[in-house]
């Protein structure tokens, strides 16, 4: 296998939970506080550097809005893993993120009976502080217990404002993907975890929007590939 690895993650939930400045912070390390809402889709790029290789990431931002539903379908797949996100203040969010994780289930195809691996993600936590008593839906501990009943591979609660875990629930979703063998040639015999940055000497070492032929071009480089390493089809 090349020393260049290609990992498509989708990030999915409703509308207004984060999903846009979750990804301008980890990629750019940027917070807009007038996101505007995602219509349709949207994707950026990061490289980083993990057990002495290259993963290339490819993040696609994936409308939250009822009227797109049928294209999200289309976009999940190709999917090696998703972020599944709530908003922190609203119960209802959490409970809907239960839908999306059906919908990549039934959208993806599977490895070993095993849907991709899908990390549950509560946003703005950082509204939380100063609050003197906290409902239980928006207590991490009432987080991990929800998603491991229903069959999450992990939860974090996060903040896009204040980076909170922002890099964190990326590092666990890539290492699921490569412990559970989404990567079938990844090596995962090298103990020692790394997920630094490119030198700056490296052209790629920028976080950078993709436009759909730069998305297609690497698709298409990468299909063989994905089709022996058990990607979502």
């Amino acid at each position: 296998m090349s020393d260049n690895v290609f990992i498509k993650i989708i990030v999915v939930g409703e509308q207004n939970v984060g999903k846009t400045c979750i990804l301008a912070r980890y990629s750019r390390d940027q917070f807009d506080t007038t996101c505007p809402p995602t219509l349709g889709m949207d994707f950026q790029s990061k490289l980083l550097e993990y057990k002495g290789k290259t993963i290339r990431l490819q993040l696609w931002d994936i409308a939250g809005q009822e009227r797109y539903n049928s294209v999200s379908k289309l976009y999940v797949r190709g999917a090696y893993g998703a972020l599944i996100v709530a908003d922190v203040k609203e119960e209802e969010s959490l409970q809907n993120t239960l839908k999306w994780k059906k919908m990549i289930e039934d959208s993806c195809d599977q490895k070993n009976g095993k849907p991709i691996p899908m990390i549950l993600v509560q946003n703005k936590v950082d509204e939380l502080k100063g609050v003197g008593q906290i409902q239980d839906f928006q207590k991490e501990s009432y987080l991990k217990s929800f998603a491991q009943q229903n069959g999450f591979n992990g939860a974090l609660q996060v903040s896009a404002k204040d980076n909170t875990n922002i890099p964190d629930i990326f590092n666990m979703l890539i290492d699921e993907i490569i412990s559970q063998g989404f990567l079938s040639n990844f090596d995962t015999s090298v103990p020692d975890k790394n997920y630094n940055r490119p030198s700056n000497n490296d052209n790629y070492s920028n976080p950078q929007k993709i436009t759909s032929q730069q998305l297609q071009k690497n698709a298409q480089s990468s299909s063989s590939s994905k089709k022996n390493s058990g990607g979502c089809c």
